[in-house]
């Protein structure tokens, strides 16, 4: 029984092996799409950008024509004037007019400080493209890499699965059954030492005779505590 449990400590320090890379290679898909979500949001922000200086230009325009309308409107009123020979009208479109100039000084205020934003969103925007280009880069580049690990994990899996059935060979079969069993729930803890009367999985103390079970080796010796299978050897200390 001696020569089978470190037959096991040898398969489960190959599972361990297994059990990391398994966990290394599940954990490349989460990352790989949370890349793409960063990817997506920094796309959304640079068109966020985009849009609110698109719509900065297409305000100013439309502020350019509305002066426009405005100084024709000026116009009329004063051609209006030259035509009239009244001077209560006369007097009416020079207000008409007056306050035409008015509204035309307002909107002429407002192009400047829509002229003054359009420039500043434009500095922005250059700002948010460079710096949307670089994490483009540098996801594409972390991508490249996960796909490099992805590769090199399934490599690894298979050759470690391959080596794994050759550690199964010669081990009791029934004893490779229970281990098995154990590993899908304890993972790569499920034989440990029994040092100082403790359980190395729970950490627990055992009783006397799972100490002496687990030094003679006779059986397979298992804490009362976790069910974890016991092993001893000569550097570990026992109180029997």
């Amino acid at each position: 029984m001696r020569e089978t449990i470190q037959k096991l400590l040898a398969l489960q320090s190959h599972d361990r092996l297994i059990h990391e890379a398994n966990t290394d290679w599940e954990s490349i898909e989460p990352r790989r799409e949370a890349l793409k979500s960063n990817a997506l949001q920094a796309q959304k922000k640079l068109e966020s950008q985009k849009q609110g200086l698109k719509a900065a230009e297409v305000r100013r325009k439309e502020l350019e024509l509305e002066v426009e309308s405005k100084k024709n409107l000026t116009q009329r009123y004063a051609q209006q004037q030259l035509e009239t020979r009244n001077n209560e009208e006369y007097r009416a479109l020079a207000s008409q007019i007056r306050h035409v100039e008015e509204e035309i000084s307002k909107l002429d205020d407002q192009q400047i400080e829509c002229m003054e934003e359009i420039e500043t969103l434009k500095v922005e925007t250059e700002s948010f493209e460079k710096t949307f280009q670089e994490s483009i880069d540098s996801i594409k580049k972390q991508l490249e890499d996960l796909q490099v690990r992805e590769k090199e994990l399934d490599e690894r899996l298979d050759s470690l699965e391959d080596q794994r059935d050759e550690l199964c060979e010669g081990i009791d079969p029934d004893a490779l059954a229970r281990y098995e069993r154990l590993f899908d729930k304890k993972g790569p803890t499920s034989i440990v030492g029994v040092d100082r009367n403790v359980c190395g999985g729970c950490h627990m103390q055992v009783t006397t005779q799972a100490v002496v079970s687990s030094k003679a080796a006779n059986e397979i010796t298992t804490c009362p505590n976790c069910g974890r299978m016991l092993y001893y050897s000569p550097e570990m200390d026992v109180d029997i």
